[in-house]
């Protein structure tokens, strides 16, 4: 999932950063969310991204499942020396939503044809606190977040609270707002239209051929 980060530019640089938030499981780990041992080991996270992520995690089919998620935040190819603030908890929470309703043991269900036919929207990002009932609030930088966004092309999911401070953005319409977390995964989630096109021409087609005899007309 595309995220972006408030990261202020000296010097006439640029301002904001853009990049990705990874989450998979590790099956048979103990049940929680863990950043990835292998390269976010040494993470430096102050207490507002901690208390988010536990946020995230509670509002996530994972805490029941008892299942292990790790994750990984990447900038520019490498994962990032530290992460502060509670911006990233709506991304987190939908990136676990969309991982956590396939169920762990991978057989056929609705949730999972439903996760193959509909997924993350490309070249949308996510940012936004979240409270105890899945409500998007405000966040910090929101102008130097916009601009990493737009330096990328993306679309910009953001709460509604930050509304006024973007009220003179270049170009609004980059930028959709969300009350919730319902509102937050609709925007930043689509139809995937070519696997659902294949998945149809996979039911469809034995009814255009029509089933063979299994009865040799000799």
């Amino acid at each position: 999932m595309s995220v972006v980060f408030g990261t202020p530019g000296d010097n006439g640089a640029e301002k904001g950063a853009a990049g990705s938030l990874e989450v998979w499981e590790y099956p048979g780990g103990p049940a929680g969310l863990f950043p990835d041992p292998r390269t976010m080991a040494g993470v430096h996270a102050d207490g507002a991204f901690e208390d988010a992520l536990a946020v995230a995690w509670n509002a996530s089919p994972g805490r029941r499942g008892g299942r292990c998620v790790l994750w990984r935040i990447v900038v520019n190819g490498a994962p990032v020396p530290s992460a502060e603030g509670p911006s990233l908890g709506a991304a987190f929470a939908l990136a676990l939503r969309e991982l956590l309703r396939r169920p762990a043991s991978r057989r056929p269900s609705v949730a999972a044809v439903r996760g193959f036919l509909r997924g993350p929207r490309p070249r949308t990002a996510v940012t936004g606190a979240i409270d105890e009932n899945g409500r998007l609030t405000h966040v910090g930088d929101i102008e130097d977040k916009f601009e990493a966004a737009h330096r990328r092309g993306w679309r910009l999911v953001a709460p509604r609270e930050n509304q006024g401070d973007l009220a003179s953005a270049r170009d609004p319409a980059a930028i959709v707002f969300a009350d919730d977390l319902k509102d937050a995964g609709r925007l930043a989630r689509r139809w995937r239209t070519g696997r659902a096109l294949v998945a149809l021409a996979v039911v469809l087609l034995p009814a255009a051929v029509g089933t063979p005899s299994l009865i040799s007309q000799g």
